[in-house]
């Protein structure tokens, strides 16, 4: 098959992400968020301190989801675990300390090292001088929601003979499933397909049909390329996968996932070197711009009730998703402070819908302003997702985004912190309806924090292939901007086999030229330059001159003053239009500054604290080719800041409790000393409830009565500076005694099981209560004992005649205790009429006193005669479990003949 029979092309919706600098351990059963968090382990990420933690506590490691880590290498104690290394004077060094630990070297890259090291070891391995971190590898999480040849104009290459030959197009990839298959069909015959794979098991396939998918795609629109498939799985897999494609010369890369690492305000991140790296090699690299279009939220910190959680609307602190069990829910919160000086501190924290804690995220890691969480669903339902502000100041810009569907939703800016998508070294691609030109929701839209306008195409998706499925079928076809960025590749491999002399930012500016406008005029946020389009191919592309950007000069300038930054001067040879990108390279570290638009020519902000404050413009011309400057503003003196009060979480308390206020982590930016005021908003009608001492750091009141109090602290730093937080108690009533209920009296007969029944029991506050039961008096001469002492319901037998009292006592674990009695009266049975020979069958015959008795065999039976001078007593059991008793008079026989006694009772 041709590329100009295939009417149907294909497309995809996965984007896998790998989640970033703190991706999250998934646990079964959550463990408490600081359960083995110590400051010690600066140097490890908290994720690995957790597992370490739960390793020495004998917890079923299998169950976790850790990323890069097998179930069945848990189940063994061990973890895959990336060591950043200082120098690589001590590579060698720490290679040795993970064999003597037990563990083996799996690869590495510059200064990192990639190692299956045993659990218990890696505490101890990130403490070594030379290590500067240890954390978990960056891992693939896919996501698939669920025909585009001709729209892009690609007929017309075929037939001019253009299809991708003496190109290298490499596709970057988790894996390969089924490829063997389609060599020859759906994939260029073998000759010309190179595998590599940098997975640490080099298994090519690994599972995983994606890559596969994308590969087909592009086969259609150039199958006269060379293929390069190659996979990987970790960030550093990814970072010698680059090495490798550079050293083969390829031509064109496609990549349809995410790491979530970039740096939310400034042109850099994990990954973004080696895309740097790869475009100055002469790559052009086609990204998927991902699929978060609705699963983003951005905007302001707002908190109008000061309880530190933000309000994503006026009456509601939390984004309800729906989940089922064994869901995987990954979400990713970042905030626009400088990556690597944060100073500033919020959480992402899942809640069900009692308000239980489910998962939340760790600490800052290394000063990033970036954390995720992982929440594997143990039920069918609604979380909670809420953001916590530990502290920070009340301007930061939040930004959540997740795998799921949000339920407050921003599209805009929902490329979010992902790279590649957001480097200016990648074209991306969004997604649209083949048939339509209909933007996808799902597809990640722009501007990127810094104001770079992302996508930069729109490739169509929803699209057939082999191994997903036609488009046409009821679960089959591929979407999502996974498929689209693949059309792009494949487009960017024809233009580069007929124009072999662009480089990546020409092929770039070639396409963005002939795109089809969609949406608003010219270039956006939505689907960037329009739809891919490659247009005639015998027209060649015009020659363009770079622009030329000019930041301004240097200024001086005096903290608190509004700085006006003008790009006016840059210019473009050719008169095109200029698009401006500004962004911090360089800020004190505990300033906090904000751009008024990072897209205008003429910005501003307000310097905060004295210092250097560097910035890039980057102006671009919309044909692939740009220019950078920068500009130094020196600000001096400085200005208050305000502090940030922070009155601690909420609490739960019993009536009587005596609660404690703690404002411990307010703090001040300046680093100025704070005064502390506490004081009640509301509290339950009737309180007499004081704060100990209303201006200390940590006080105390008592919860006198049962209800809601509202207590309201105030910060101020003697410099104008003030703040305020609250912080919401609820005081359950007292705790109220159990009631005890043993059943009532009873009337048995000697012999009878006696049931004890304590289910009447009760506890009027809900608790689980506990039981005990025992005699408090007793006939005389019983034996019995009570089947279980602690049983709500137990049992005795009443040996003997007489009355038995029984105490119950209910515990409800809380103090609370209470008793009750029940009396037994056991009754011999109703002897029988005496005076005449009685005929009894038995199962059981004691004569009292044996001493008073004589025994003899008469006729096969035997007798028994009183041989006392008085009477004589016997006890008969019956057949039917009746106890009779008879007093038998001197001189008189008992006369047993097989299961019958005959009894005389004359006188």
């Amino acid at each position: 098959m041709n590329a100009p029979t295939r009417a149907c092309l294909k497309l995809l919706t996965l984007a896998f992400i790998f989640v970033g600098v703190s991706a999250l351990t998934v646990l079964a059963q959550p463990l408490a968020p600081t359960a083995f968090d110590t400051p010690e382990s600066t140097k490890l990420q908290r994720q690995l301190s957790v597992l370490a933690g739960a390793d020495r506590s004998h917890l079923d490691l299998e169950s976790m989801l850790v990323p890069g880590t097998e179930p069945a290498e848990l189940e063994r104690h061990m973890v895959r675990a990336v060591f950043e290394v200082k120098s690589a004077n001590g590579l060698a060094k720490i290679r040795r300390a993970i064999e003597a630990a037990g563990g083996s070297y799996e690869t590495g890259h510059d200064n990192v090292m990639q190692a299956l090291v045993p659990i218990a070891s890696v505490e101890n391995l990130s403490k070594l001088d030379e290590i500067d971190y240890t954390r978990l590898p960056q891992t693939p999480v896919f996501f698939v929601q669920s025909e585009g040849l001709s729209s892009m104009g690609v007929d017309a290459w075929s037939k001019a003979g253009v299809d991708g030959k003496g190109v290298k197009v490499a596709i970057l990839d988790a894996g390969f499933k089924g490829y063997k298959d389609l060599l020859g069909t759906e994939l260029p015959p073998a000759e010309r397909v190179i595998t590599k794979s940098f997975r640490r098991d080099g298994d090519i396939e690994a599972d995983q049909e994606h890559g596969a998918a994308v590969a087909e795609i592009v086969y259609d629109i150039a199958p006269g390329a060379t293929f390069y498939l190659v996979n990987i799985n970790t960030d550093v897999e990814f970072f010698n996968a680059v090495d490798y494609l550079i050293a083969e010369k390829v031509n064109v890369v496609n990549t349809s996932f995410g790491f979530q690492t970039g740096c939310p305000q400034e042109n850099r991140g994990l990954i973004e070197p080696a895309l740097e790296k790869a475009r100055k090699a002469g790559i052009f690299w086609a990204a998927s711009a991902g699929n978060a279009g609705r699963g983003h939220w951005v905007g302001d910190w707002n908190d109008p009730d000061k309880n530190n959680l933000l309000n994503f609307t006026d009456s509601d602190e939390s984004q309800s998703l729906r989940v089922q069990q064994d869901d995987v829910l990954i979400l990713v919160l970042s905030w626009d402070d400088p990556c690597g000086t944060s100073q500033n501190d919020y959480d992402i924290s899942v809640r069900d819908g009692d308000g239980k804690e489910l998962a939340r995220s760790g600490r800052v890691e290394r000063g990033w302003p970036l954390k995720s969480v992982a929440y594997r669903a143990t039920f069918n339902g609604t979380v909670h997702v809420f953001i916590k502000r530990n502290k920070g100041t009340a301007i930061n810009i939040i930004d959540l985004w997740s795998r799921d569907d949000l339920e407050y939703r921003v599209p805009a800016g929902s490329v979010s912190v992902s790279e590649p998508s957001i480097s200016a070294n990648v074209m991306t691609a969004g997604a649209i309806d083949f048939s339509n030109d209909r933007l996808r929701s799902y597809s990640s839209r722009g501007p990127t924090k810094s104001g770079r306008i992302k996508p930069d195409i729109s490739g169509p998706d929803g699209v057939s292939t082999v191994t997903f499925g036609p488009e046409s079928s009821r679960d089959g076809g591929f979407f999502g901007t996974s498929a689209s960025s693949p059309h792009l590749a494949g487009a960017g491999v024809l233009v580069k086999a007929q124009n072999p002399d662009l480089n990546p930012a020409q092929i770039q500016g070639f396409l963005e030229n002939r795109a089809v406008d969609l949406g608003e005029p010219g270039k956006d946020g939505a689907f960037g330059a329009g739809r891919l389009s490659l247009g005639d191919p015998n027209e060649k592309p015009k020659p363009n001159a770079a622009p030329k950007a000019d930041a301004g000069p240097d200024q001086n300038a005096k903290a608190g003053d509004t700085v006006q930054l003008d790009a006016s001067k840059s210019s473009d040879p050719d008169g095109d239009k200029l698009r401006y990108v500004w962004s911090f390279v360089k800020r004190p570290a505990n300033g906090y500054v904000r751009l008024s638009d990072p897209a205008s020519p003429k910005p501003t902000f307000v310097p905060d604290v004295a210092g250097e404050y560097v910035l890039e413009l980057t102006v671009e011309d919309g044909k692939g080719d740009s220019s950078r400057a920068t500009v130094k503003v020196t600000a001096t003196g400085s200005i208050n800041r305000a502090p940030q009060a922070n009155a601690g979480t909420d609490q739960t308390v019993k009536a009587g409790d005596t609660v404690t206020l703690d404002a411990s982590k307010s703090s001040d930016p300046d680093g100025d000393s704070l005064k502390f005021s506490w004081a009640f908003v509301s509290r339950p009608n009737g309180s007499q409830a004081k704060i100990a001492d209303p201006n200390a750091a940590k006080t105390n009141f008592v919860a006198d009565l049962a209800g809601t109090y509202v207590v309201e602290l105030t910060v101020d730093d003697s410099k104008g500076g003030t703040s305020k937080a609250q912080i919401k108690i609820t005081a359950t009533a007292a705790n109220r005694a159990p009631q005890a209920n043993a059943g009532t009296d009873q009337t048995v007969k000697v012999g009878a099981t006696v049931a004890l029944d304590a289910s009447k029991s009760s506890d009027p506050d809900g608790d689980s209560l506990k039981f005990s039961w025992a005699f408090l008096s007793r006939p005389n001469g019983s034996q019995t004992k009570i089947a279980d002492p602690n049983a709500a319901k137990t049992n005795f037998a009443a040996d003997v005649a007489g009355t038995y009292v029984v105490e119950l006592t209910v515990d409800d674990s809380k103090g609370g205790t209470s008793k009750a009695q029940v009396k037994v009266t056991a009754q011999a049975d109703q002897q029988p009429t005496t005076g005449q020979v009685l005929v009894l069958a038995f199962n059981k015959l004691e004569f009292v006193d044996p001493s008073a008795w004589d025994r003899a065999l008469k006729n096969g039976c035997v007798v028994y005669t009183n041989k006392s001078n008085g009477p004589a007593k016997i006890r008969v059991t019956t057949v039917d479990s009746q106890v009779l008793e008879f007093d038998i008079a001197a001189g008189k026989e008992v006369v047993v003949c097989g299961e019958a006694v005959h009894i005389d009772t004359r006188p």
